[in-house]
């Protein structure tokens, strides 16, 4: 067979892992349009710079884990950990926060 022939074949499974992954992050990490905005919780740009320190600076380390996976209890541990492993400032720690906790609707 082919290279080319090959490749054609192999196109709709490399396709069907891209659009997965696509799906998958958007399960793990919710866009921000999708989430309410609470009284409680940060402003929709403090959401995205959340979501996408969220997004990127973890994934530096390991594959973003779904927030819901985590409780609220969990997450009030495993936040300082992280934040304290990725050095983040202040504003990019609230923001991370307020993305987690905006996500599991509080």
């Amino acid at each position: 067979m082919s290279r080319m022939r090959l490749a054609f074949k192999a196109l709709p499974l490399v396709a069907a892992v891209v659009l997965a992954g696509c799906v998958s992050l958007e399960i793990a990490a919710p866009r921000v349009e999708t989430l309410p905005l609470l009284p409680s919780g940060g402003n929709r740009v403090q959401l995205e710079q959340g979501r996408t320190i969220y997004i990127t600076k973890c994934a530096k380390c390991h594959s973003p884990e779904p927030v819901h996976r985590y409780t609220s209890s969990q997450w009030d541990v495993i936040l300082p950990d992280m934040i304290g492993e990725t050095n983040l400032d202040t504003a990019e720690s609230a923001a991370v926060s307020a993305y987690v906790y905006a996500v599991l609707g509080q």
